[in-house]
């Protein structure tokens, strides 16, 4: 994120710097950053572990209450400013989803490989695999890609993205490249979801897709409040024992 705030200050630095962060959504971050603070604090308690090989897991220190605080302020503070400082029309949107996309599409070409020869890229740049436990990459019968992401279901979900944007380009009849018909490109980009072998992104494809495609603004609107609505309530219910964890599990 520092990468993008420095590219942006280069490329545009009026509108960064007319932004005056924490003066929108990302004084958020800013208000968690206190919240962690009162986190570090509550949990001061040392933890131990096991009778025979004994863990010790010490209490949290103001430090790791500002080591988390400051993670939400870089991981979801910048993103919020400089999305807020660069992308002010439906133009600059445009140019957003298009650039998303077409990055996936370019992934998809890695994707391939490793559903092939399994999960290889990060090893043959890096030296190293970026998820240690091959058998999170064993599904379906054959392999489950990871490309340069921390673990296939990132990797898949990124993709959920990418095809949701693709079927929103496409219904609005916006080309990434002129060679490729939108519908095509968003169909095409469905079918790799499913080959990225999540089940949990690929339901959330079959629901949010369809949704994008035919369902009008205020229905998209209504479904994404539903969905804030229950992962801010879902502690809640748990608390409550309102959830039936246990029958799901089974």
């Amino acid at each position: 994120y520092f990468c993008i705030v420095l590219g942006a200050l280069m490329q545009a630095p009026r509108l960064i710097l007319r932004g005056r962060f924490g003066f929108g959504p990302e004084v958020l971050a800013l208000i968690s950053l206190v919240g962690t603070m009162f986190t570090a604090n509550g949990n001061k308690d040392v933890l131990v572990y096991g009778s025979y090989i004994t863990m010790v897991l010490p209490g949290m220190s103001l430090k790791d209450g500002l080591a988390m605080g400051m993670s939400d302020v870089f991981n979801l503070g910048v993103p919020f400013f400089v999305g807020r400082a660069l992308f002010k029309t439906s133009k600059d949107l445009e140019d957003l989803v298009r650039v998303i996309v077409g990055y996936g599409v370019f992934y998809c070409i890695f994707i391939a490989v490793e559903l092939r020869l399994s999960p290889q890229m990060h090893p043959w740049v890096y030296g190293y695999a970026g998820h240690q436990d091959f058998l999170q990459v064993l599904r379906w019968g054959g392999y489950r890609p990871v490309v340069f992401m921390t673990h296939g279901l990132a990797l898949a979900l990124m993709m959920l993205h990418v095809t949701v944007l693709a079927t929103a380009l496409a219904k609005v009849k916006i080309s990434v490249w002129k060679v490729l018909k939108p519908k095509t490109l968003a169909a095409a980009l469905f079918v790799v979801l499913i080959l990225c072998k999540s089940t949990g992104a690929i339901l959330y494809g079959l629901m949010v897709v369809p949704l994008v495609w035919i369902g009008r603004i205020k229905t998209q609107l209504r479904f994404a409040t539903l969905v804030g609505a229950l992962t801010l309530l879902y502690p809640a219910l748990q608390a409550a024992d309102l959830v039936p964890i246990q029958s799901m599990l089974a």
